[in-house]
């Protein structure tokens, strides 16, 4: 089984994404992501969201290596929000620094996952 660094290196391939611009966008040093394969280490929690943001990858895949690697990957209807309550959400995600707007994406990611949410979507 591949580890979360493991996964990261990967998904930075599939995606053209090199380390160097990963470890800008997080602001850390160019040798963050090197040190993480050759200490056989993962990323801090705290870069977690940020680093599936960035490159575009589903946080659940990220964390665990199951289900789809992008996010953008076809997922049924359960609810559609109300205009007003999109609204009231884009309202709040508007005023939330660029960092903290990642984490809510990825929470939202995670809320999404059936397997977090502790129920599974059966198709009708």
């Amino acid at each position: 089984m591949m580890s979360i660094t493991e996964r990261l290196l990967d998904a930075l391939r599939r995606k053209n994404i090199s380390q160097t611009q990963l470890c800008e966008h997080l602001g850390v040093g160019t040798s963050t992501v090197s040190n993480w394969k050759t200490c056989d280490s993962d990323p801090p929690a705290k870069l977690v969201f940020p680093i599936c943001e960035f490159i575009g990858i589903n946080i659940t895949w990220l964390l665990t290596g199951e289900g789809e690697m992008s996010r953008n990957a076809a997922r049924p209807v359960i609810d559609v929000p109300t205009p007003e309550e999109t609204a009231e959400l884009r309202r709040y995600f508007d005023r939330l620094p660029a960092f903290k707007r990642g984490k809510v994406v990825g929470y939202a990611q995670l809320l999404e996952d059936d397997e977090v949410c502790g129920f599974r979507q059966t198709s009708s």
